[in-house]
């Protein structure tokens, strides 16, 4: 597995950072994930492993 880069979003609400996130999906250049902090809370009060896989299915473990 190639090493990644974790960018982190921060801000104010309606500030951009799920357009900016939105954006960064397009790019062909570079593969990217999207992980909503809510849905990263949620995840760790479920089981984690199920929720990686449902979440990102086509992402290797």
């Amino acid at each position: 597995m190639k090493p990644g880069i974790i960018v982190l979003l921060n801000g104010a609400s309606s500030s951009g950072k799920t357009s900016i996130s939105n954006e960064l999906l397009t790019q062909s250049d570079i593969p990217f994930q999207h992980l909503s902090f809510d849905n990263f809370i949620n995840g760790l009060f479920h089981s984690y492993k199920d929720f990686i896989n449902n979440t990102y299915p086509s992402m290797d473990n």
